[in-house]
């Protein structure tokens, strides 16, 4: 699964976001045009509510969370 349309040109300039995986551990995410660095925060995660901010090109929102979803087994039901 991509994050766009294969005829699209799609570049992600900045990566940030906070995750709580499944067991309520929290991560924190940031990304500088490849480079992506993900660290385990030290106890447990006080909101139950992930999130991610992406900069970039050719980015399609839908795309993208379904990706994430199947990636990273999230419920994006409740996405805005």
């Amino acid at each position: 699964m991509g994050i766009g349309l294969s005829h699209e040109r799609i570049s992600v300039h900045r990566t940030k976001g906070r995750i709580i995986d499944k067991n309520g551990d929290e991560w924190i995410l940031q990304g500088v045009g490849e480079v992506y660095e993900m660290k385990k925060v030290a106890g447990m995660a006080t909101e139950q509510q992930s999130k991610i901010v992406l900069i970039g090109e050719g980015l399609q929102r839908k795309s993208i969370e379904k990706s994430l979803a199947y990636t990273l087994a999230l419920d994006t039901q409740h996405s805005k």
